[in-house]
This record gives C-alpha cells, sequence and structure tokens, in this order.
C-alpha cells in the first residue's frame, strides 16, 4: 500500500490509498472511528451549581467538548499503573468557576496541563445574575467503540477517480477524508489507526 497527502486543512486531510483494496480502506476507516483513543471528560463534581441547569445536563455537555490529546502522556486508567486510581498518567483534571450574568464556554475550562486545552468557543450554558457554577472534572482516555464522546473524527473514503482508479486484480485507489474535531491532529489519527490496525493483523497472525 501507497500513500499520500492530497489535501490538507486544519481540522481535516485526506489521504491517497494506492494499491489497496476496499476492506483494508474500510477497516482504517473503522479503527479511526471506533479505536483511536482520545480524552473526554468522564466525572464530573459539582461544588456549586446555582444556574437553570441541572447538573447531569452540564456534566453531559462537558464529556461532549474535546480536549486536545497526548497519546504519549496517557495510559487507559484501567490499564494505569495506579490501579484505576487517577493519577497524572492516566487523568487528566480541570476545574471552572464562573458567575453570571455571562455565557459559560468550553476554554472556560482549566486544564492541570495548559497544553491539553479544551476546545474554544462552545457554550456550555448562560448564567443569570448572580447564578454561579463551580466544578472539578476529570478527563480520561476512551474509544468510539465505548461511547461517542471519545470519537475523535469524522471519516469517509471513495474510490479515487481518473489516473490510478482502474482496477488492478482486487487492488483500487481510495481517497481517505479525516476530519478532527480537535483533540488530535489528522495526522495522528491516521498514524494511530495504522499502528492499530498493524497490532491487529500481527496478533492474528500469531494466533493462526
Amino acid at each position: 500500500m501507497k500513500v499520500k497527502v492530497a489535501k490538507k486543512g486544519k481540522a481535516f486531510v485526506e489521504v491517497v490509498l494506492e494499491d489497496v483494496n476496499a476492506s483494508i480502506a474500510n477497516a482504517l476507516r473503522r479503527v479511526m472511528l471506533s479505536e483511536v483513543p482520545c480524552l473526554s471528560i468522564e466525572d464530573v463534581t459539582f461544588l456549586e451549581n446555582t444556574s437553570s441547569l441541572y447538573d447531569e445536563i452540564i456534566a453531559h455537555r462537558l464529556g461532549l467538548v474535546p480536549i486536545r490529546t497526548d497519546l504519549k502522556l496517557f495510559n487507559f486508567r484501567d490499564k494505569c499503573a495506579c490501579g484505576g486510581a487517577g493519577c497524572a498518567s492516566c487523568t487528566l483534571k480541570l476545574t471552572l468557576e464562573k458567575e453570571g450574568p455571562c455565557t459559560v464556554y468550553s476554554h472556560d475550562m482549566k486544564p492541570e496541563d495548559p497544553k491539553l486545552k479544551p476546545q474554544e468557543g462552545i457554550p456550555i450554558l448562560r448564567l443569570g445574575n448572580g447564578q454561579k457554577i463551580a466544578i472539578e472534572a476529570e478527563a480520561i482516555l476512551g474509544t468510539g467503540k465505548t461511547n461517542a464522546k471519545w470519537q475523535s473524527a469524522i471519516v469517509s473514503y471513495k474510490y479515487r477517480d481518473g489516473e490510478g482508479a482502474k482496477a488492478k486484480g482486487d487492488n483500487r485507489s481510495f481517497i481517505l477524508r479525516i476530519e478532527g474535531n480537535g483533540a488530535l491532529k489528522p495526522e495522528e489519527i491516521f498514524t494511530k489507526a495504522c499502528e492499530i490496525l498493524e497490532a491487529k493483523a500481527t496478533e492474528m497472525a500469531s494466533l493462526l
């Protein structure tokens, strides 16, 4: 299989896969959707909430906010050496404290590591005069097959038009489009998916 970048933007990348069949292209798409991990808020502690929204609604909205993820820094909580206690190697802690009147945005959350910021500009709730909210939250790694809040990209593929689109046996050329949500760069998502798929193939080969 040959891979080359066809288009690249701030939040997307299109790559051309050559000399590959549809099963491989689709396997990469499915892995990117369901198995590439990223950070998302899982636990929220409300210290104060006098807004018009219930705690559960706010916690749900916070869980859907993409958080910049560095996969080299974090382990899955259930596989961490801390035994799931929530150490710095598996848990990112964030805090939020605001008083109205104002709109509370995703970037109002303050992470322990300033490099791992929530995606900016996403409205969470509106606070009226004198209303307050104060929370402590924990973000952990997860995958899209567990919950959609851990899906870091929308991915699609199509047959490539023009030169290279003619079948060579069962092999053809495909254009794979990866649109990230800001948790990971599209290139990171593609690279990680390739690593995961390779590991799965190696494991399968060892069992045969």
